[in-house]
């Protein structure tokens, strides 16, 4: 029997699924630059982040959205990255202004892929060309219901690590969360979003394949049925047996280990700004429904709430 800790936060992420609160990718850093991002419904901007055009997650393992998000338009700008340093990405929600992202509960991915030409002409397509490059998932000394995902929630940017010795070039960086909230249930939702990049300061003349990197394609990467994805995460024990989805990390062999739980800031090529702080805002709270989609949270936060009686009286 879960314990009653663990009841509450099923029923606490079945009710916050059904506000259905998504978000995008907001600002990324690197190399003491900050870009902003822009939300799948404004105008494009300068920006190396590639433009989406919906919140909405994905859910099919085997959409082409899952490459980078609904929709995702070649962008106007690359950012420098020197190998060896940490880009830091920030995510929001759109609704009610600029808002942090709502959920808590699952990994935060990093995927590199090396474009033969220029980062905006870069179609991966099916091509298995991805590395895992960098991947979080509980946070360091937390509890077993502590995720680095849940750092977005309040409103912080989570840095990840580019490999030392990385070879340069120009890349699509994928970063991707996937929440678990609801995944034994309704399977992950999964937020792709792709920045167009130029690594530098790493290795010259070298190819992912030829450094060992171990490739997959998106969509491709993930299975049907995958523990690491559709099973519940709300057990006190997860940390014991949690397995990450994907691929294993790209450790090159002159370059330092990535980091499998990010920290930090870095680089750029075109516009930026130096990094600001951070205004406080308010939580996410959309009030998009659908009908079909609440009616079965509604009937899973009543089964979750149900368990929550149940192990307070036992």
């Amino acid at each position: 029997m879960k314990s009653f800790s663990a009841s509450v936060l099923v029923a606490l992420a079945s009710s916050a699924s059904l506000v259905h609160a998504h978000g995008w990718v907001s600002a990324i850093t690197a190399n003491g630059k900050k870009y902003d991002a822009p939300d799948p419904y404004q105008n494009p901007m300068d920006s190396p982040q590639r433009q989406i055009t919906t919140l909405d997650p994905v859910k099919d393992l085997n959409g082409e959205e899952l490459t980078c998000g609904y929709g995702a338009k070649s962008a106007p700008l690359t950012m420098e990255v020197t190998a060896g340093t940490e880009i830091t990405y920030e995510w929001a929600c759109l609704w009610g202004g600029s808002q942090f992202w709502p959920h808590e509960q699952g990994p935060v991915m990093l995927y590199a892929y090396k474009c033969e030409g220029e980062a905006q002409d870069c179609q991966p397509g099916r091509n298995a060309g991805w590395a895992l490059i960098d991947a979080a998932g509980f946070l360091e000394g937390g509890g077993p219901f502590d995720w680095v995902q849940g750092r977005f929630k309040k409103g912080e940017g989570v840095p990840a690590r580019v490999p030392a010795g990385m070879p340069d070039g120009t890349y699509l960086f994928r970063h991707e969360i996937i929440s678990l909230h609801i995944a034994d249930s309704d399977g992950p939702e999964f937020y792709p979003s792709c920045t167009q990049v130029r690594v530098v300061g790493g290795t010259k003349n070298a190819t992912l394949e030829s450094m060992g990197a171990d490739l997959v394609s998106l969509p491709g990467a993930y299975k049907q049925g995958e523990d690491g994805l559709f099973k519940s995460i709300f057990d006190e024990n997860i940390k014991s047996y949690y397995a990450m989805p994907g691929p294993k990390l790209f450790n090159p062999p002159a370059g330092q280990q990535p980091s499998e739980t990010p920290t930090g800031t870095e680089p750029e090529t075109g516009s930026g700004t130096t990094p600001t702080p951070t205004p406080t805002k308010t939580m996410c709270s959309p009030k998009q429904r659908l009908a079909k989609k609440t009616r079965r949270e509604q009937r899973l936060r009543a089964r979750a709430l149900k368990k929550s009686r149940d192990a307070r009286k036992a």
